[in-house]
């Protein structure tokens, strides 16, 4: 990974995709798994690898389920780092299995998501009597 983004890194002027290359370099072997329309994966085997995963050393940091559909995210930090990352989706005729090793610390993700954030900041709501100081301000006085 590191040959390509280092190349496109000196090319790309935008500061996002930099960040998002800087990023990509810490990344390393990536496995995907996808099935769908027929699930051949049975819900029990997708269940043990969850649970052979914790035996492993993988924390859960974000579990989902939503009727039909879970959403599992584990991984294994290791000094600050994300060592290992692994997301599976689960429903009930599709499967979605993604797996990473990677160098990613937990502040290059905070520098990201403050990055996303600068781009679109969370608006204040104003109250009414802020809304009526505006208004008043907008009328011309006498």
């Amino acid at each position: 990974m590191w040959f390509g983004t280092g190349i496109a890194h000196d090319i790309v002027k935008n500061e996002d995709a930099k960040a998002i290359l800087k990023l990509a370099r810490k990344v390393g072997k990536m496995r995907f798994m996808i099935a769908e329309d027929t699930n051949p994966i049975p819900v029990s085997d997708v269940a043990n690898l969850v649970t052979d995963s914790r035996m492993g050393g993988f924390e859960d940091l974000i579990y989902v389920r939503d009727d039909e559909t879970t959403v599992n995210i584990m991984g294994k930090v290791k000094k600050d780092k994300f060592k290992r990352l692994m997301i599976m989706v689960n429903d009930g005729s599709d499967f979605v299995f993604f797996e990473m090793k990677s160098r990613i610390k937990v502040t290059d993700i905070t520098e990201l998501i403050n990055l996303a954030t600068k781009k679109t900041p969370l608006r204040k709501k104003e109250t009414p009597k802020q809304n009526r100081k505006k208004k008043n301000q907008d009328m011309p006085r006498v």
